[in-house]
């Protein structure tokens, strides 16, 4: 029997492990359902102040917790959308800002308790770098 660096045992790992892992449930992109452009037009209908989200909606479809934040953001920001000097500037500033300037994947490999090696990916997503370096 292994002890890990605190001194618990692998095989008292495991038990906790088995035991806590059916009360944990991970959020997979496949679970909750993407807002199409048709989804769109119709959560904003019939105001079409949000139609220039409709590009940004279709381009990533696959992120509905993403598009969440979006759509809250471009809500709260009504007031300078409708601005009739500057909304269509700050329109185009707001897209611009919801594209990443930079996406770094990393990926980290490990083996399980049974010997097996597994590997899994991660992001950071870096959106803007307008207050200075990124941190972290």
């Amino acid at each position: 029997m292994q002890a890990n660096k605190d001194g618990i045992s692998s095989n008292a790992l495991g038990t906790l492990r088995n035991k806590y892992s059916h009360e944990r449930k991970v959020m997979n992109h496949r679970d909750c359902p993407a807002e199409s452009s048709s989804t769109l037009k119709s959560t904003f209908a019939p105001n079409t102040d949000y139609d220039f989200l409709v590009e940004l909606y279709e381009r990533y479809s696959h992120q509905p917790i993403f598009l969440q934040a979006v759509k809250e953001m471009a809500i709260s920001l009504k007031p300078l959308f409708d601005h009739p000097g500057n909304g269509q500037f700050y329109k185009k500033v707001f897209l611009i800002m919801a594209e990443p300037e930079r996406v770094i994947s990393f990926r980290v490999n490990w083996m399980d308790d049974k010997g097996n090696i597994c590997h899994n990916r991660g992001w950071r997503i870096e959106f803007s770098s307008v207050l200075g370096p990124y941190k972290g």
